[in-house]
């Protein structure tokens, strides 16, 4: 981990390559319990961490990934996946994509939407792909304290725009207090994957929205 900063116990930097294990294992675990699309679906906490390690040298390769960790234990206890948004995918995702195709399609329309929108160039686009927290340390600001760290990390590296998928309440919530301004949004209910509607299931969450903010000044 290539130390950011530490405040109450806790460290947060950026994700190196021997982090991955950690970080996948955090967000499987968090998505598998709280990610309202992930749950709907049924995907386990393995599956999720499979997607996530297949992110894991492009992750160390385009160094904006934070992860935060126990001072006391060194135990990872928070992830952040993110990629430079014009980036390649990395190899081997083609192999995962019929589990997660429901979820992958959706992100996949409101990101074509925004492409059409921007001019996408190497070194500016910053796509905050997943973000969780272990249920033992939730509630202390650690999630935000991930996306700050984030937003300060990119700007240094010249990076000017942030985004994300929020897929539920909570990360519309925590993107929104950070700046983040809803750009683009598909309702659950609505949404159609090969004749089927997998995520009508859904409840207390409406729908997945694409939210965006300026890198340039992040507080």
């Amino acid at each position: 981990m290539i130390p950011l900063g530490a405040f109450c116990g806790i460290e947060y930097g950026i994700a190196e390559t021997n982090d991955i294990g950690a970080l996948a294992q955090v967000l499987g675990e968090s998505f598998s319990r709280h990610e309202p699309p992930t749950v709907a679906l049924g995907h386990s906490a393995s599956q999720v961490e499979n997607l996530v390690t297949a992110f894991g040298a492009k992750a160390s390769d385009d160094g904006v990934s934070v992860i935060a960790r126990s001072t006391a234990t060194q135990q990872v206890i928070g992830a952040l996946l993110v990629e430079d948004f014009a980036s390649p995918p990395p190899v081997g995702l083609d192999r995962l994509t019929p589990v997660f195709a429901p979820v992958l399609t959706l992100l996949d329309q409101l990101e074509k939407s925004y492409r059409k929108t921007r001019s996408i160039k190497p070194g500016c686009y910053l796509h905050l792909f997943m973000i969780g927290v272990l249920d033992d340390w939730t509630g202390k600001g650690i999630a935000q304290e991930m996306v700050r760290m984030c937003l300060i990390h990119g700007a240094a590296k010249g990076f000017h725009t942030a985004f994300a998928e929020a897929t539920g309440t909570t990360s519309r919530h925590l993107f929104s207090k950070l700046g983040f301004a809803e750009v683009a949004f598909l309702n659950y209910k609505t949404f159609e994957f090969e004749g089927q509607h997998p995520f009508a299931s859904i409840k207390g969450h409406d729908g997945c929205a694409f939210m965006e903010r300026a890198v340039v000044n992040a507080t």
